[in-house]
């Protein structure tokens, strides 16, 4: 019986013992998972912010480039208008050549 006794004890012992030891893995396994959770949402918002970043960015391009279109729509409709003042031009003073040696 004393044996037997002995032999629970250590038996209960170890039990508790291997019971702590459960209780402090699980406590860092739960650390772990915050503290990867924690990565998580940080990396999430770091994300967020390059995504947002690149949409602004794409927006003023995008804008950059409309606003060099209707300038180049502009300079080439001057341009058109230029040459036709220029033709009319050359044509009124031929006409004023011919009738002034006629």
């Amino acid at each position: 019986r004393v044996l037997s006794a002995m032999s629970i004890e250590s038996k209960e012992s170890k039990l508790v013992e291997l019971q702590k030891e459960l209780e402090e893995s699980n406590k860092r396994s739960q650390l772990s998972m915050s503290e990867d959770a924690k990565n998580r949402e940080e990396l999430l918002a770091e994300l967020q912010e390059v995504k947002k970043e690149l949409s602004d960015s794409l927006a003023k391009a995008d804008e950059a480039l409309r606003v060099k279109d209707e300038t180049l729509e502009l300079k080439e409709s001057f341009e058109e208008e230029l040459q036709a003042k220029i033709e009319q031009l050359q044509s009124d003073i031929a006409t004023a050549k011919a009738e002034s040696e006629a």
